[in-house]
C-alpha cells in the first residue's frame, strides 16, 4: 500500500512530461489532417508560465483534443471519471496526467488534484459546464472551476468553442482534410474578486462570472443560459 503513492509520484514527475509532449505531436499532426479549416484566436491571452485555469465551453468530445493540440503549454485536464474505468483510454489519461472527475456536484478529490497542478505552476483545463451541452448553446455552469479560482486567486482565461458540435466518432478519421469549420478563441484573462471568500454564495458568483465571460465571447444565439450576457462584473 505504501509503494502506490510512490509509482504513482514517479509517473506524475517523469513519465508524464515526456508522454504529454510525445502526444501533443502527434495530436497537432492529426488536427492539421483531419480539421484543416480550424482557426485559433487569442493564444497571445494565455500565460506562458505559472498557474492559470482554461475554462472552456463544450460541445464535443473533440473539444479537450483539439485544446490539447492547440495550448502552447502543458495543461492538466479534468476528465470525465468514467475514462478512467476503461483501459485504453484510462492508459492514456494517465500518461498525459489528467485528473479525473466526477460530473455531478463538487468533486473534492478533483478539487485538490487540481490544486496541486496549479501549485506547480501548471495550466488547468476545467469545462465548467460539466458536460456537453446537446443543444449547442451554453447550459448552466457548475461551481466547481470557481471554487479553485477563489481559493487560489489564479487567473481565468475563457474559451469560446465553435464547429464541433456535429462531429461524429469515429467516422470522422474516415475523412481526412474534410473536417467541418472549427473555430477556437481564447479571451483575455480575468481574476475573481473575493478570493477570501470560499463559500456556496461566492462559488455561485463565480461561476456566474466565469460563464458570462465565455458567452461574451459567443454568437448571442449560442449563450444559451446567460443569453442576458453583459459585460460580467469581477
Amino acid at each position: 500500500m505504501k509503494d502506490a503513492p510512490s509509482r504513482q509520484s514517479f509517473v506524475a514527475r517523469y513519465v508524464v512530461p515526456v508522454t504529454y509532449r510525445l502526444a501533443t505531436a502527434f495530436a497537432r499532426v492529426a488536427v492539421r489532417i483531419y480539421f484543416p479549416r480550424l482557426a485559433v484566436s487569442g493564444l497571445e491571452h494565455v500565460p506562458r508560465q505559472g498557474p492559470v485555469i482554461i475554462a472552456p465551453n463544450h460541445l464535443n468530445n473533440l473539444d479537450p483534443c483539439l485544446l490539447f493540440a492547440i495550448l502552447p503549454r502543458r495543461g492538466v485536464f479534468l476528465a470525465h471519471r468514467g475514462l478512467f474505468d476503461v483501459a485504453p483510454s484510462a492508459l492514456l489519461m494517465t500518461l498525459v496526467g489528467a485528473v479525473p472527475v466526477r460530473n455531478e456536484g463538487i468533486d473534492i478529490e478533483a478539487l485538490r488534484g487540481a490544486r496541486q497542478a496549479l501549485a506547480r505552476g501548471l495550466a488547468v483545463v476545467a469545462f465548467p459546464e460539466g458536460e456537453r451541452s446537446r443543444t449547442g448553446a451554453l447550459v448552466e455552469g457548475q461551481a466547481g472551476a470557481a471554487l479553485l479560482a477563489l481559493r487560489g486567486s489564479v487567473p481565468i482565461v475563457p474559451v469560446a468553442i465553435s464547429g464541433t458540435g456535429p462531429v461524429g466518432w469515429p467516422w470522422v478519421f474516415a475523412r481526412p482534410f474534410l473536417g467541418p469549420r472549427i473555430s477556437v478563441h481564447f479571451g483575455e484573462p480575468f481574476t475573481l474578486a473575493g478570493g477570501d471568500e470560499r463559500g456556496a454564495r461566492a462559488a455561485r458568483a463565480g461561476i456566474d462570472v466565469i460563464m458570462r465571460r465565455i458567452a461574451a465571447l459567443l454568437p448571442p444565439e449560442r449563450r444559451g443560459a446567460y443569453g442576458d450576457a453583459g459585460a460580467p462584473s469581477i
